[in-house]
């Protein structure tokens, strides 16, 4: 499977290319990513059917940020439960900027919990699947199942 691709930016039509390893369990021809243009910096959606591979040939483009395939894990804000709605994302951005881009709402059926059964929004907690690039900037540590420093004041992070 190719991991390098050319792609035009839907914002201001440049040519630049990324880098996408993809996980061919998780990543299938309909499935869609959100990428950064380096160009204009705008975000858009791309489809990996739509992608061309580069195939060895070097060209003088943009490169855009790494794309990573991630299950985001929410938990809920209110009785703490873990894991009450897992989403699979596929995207080239940092922990702070997927944090906040992916909120939703979801319910909570744990028996103790205050909001059983209310729709809440929830925001992602950790990572089950992939690793967010710690070269990017803004990205801080960050690995596959550990808690994020700062994702929430009441939880301990791992230094």
């Amino acid at each position: 499977m190719d991991y390098e691709f050319v792609t035009t930016c839907a914002t201001c039509g440049k040519d630049f290319t990324i880098l996408w390893v993809m996980d061919q369990i998780r990543v299938g021809p309909e499935s869609i990513a959100r990428i950064t243009c380096p160009a204009c910096e705008e975000r858009f959606y791309q489809k990996v059917s739509d992608l061309i591979p580069l195939k060895g040939r070097r060209l003088d483009l943009l490169t855009g940020r790494p794309v990573r395939t991630v299950e985001l894990v929410y938990d809920c804000p209110s009785c703490r439960m873990r894991g009450i709605s897992i989403t699979l994302v596929h995207t080239d951005l940092s922990w702070e900027e997927l944090a906040s881009e992916t909120a939703h709402t979801t319910v909570c059926n744990n028996a103790i919990c205050a909001q059983r059964g209310l729709l809440q929004k929830v925001k992602p907690g950790r990572t089950r699947l992939g690793t967010l690039n710690p070269l990017l900037k803004g990205c801080g540590r960050w690995n596959a199942g550990k808690f994020f420093r700062g994702s929430d004041p009441k939880r301990r992070s791992h230094r």
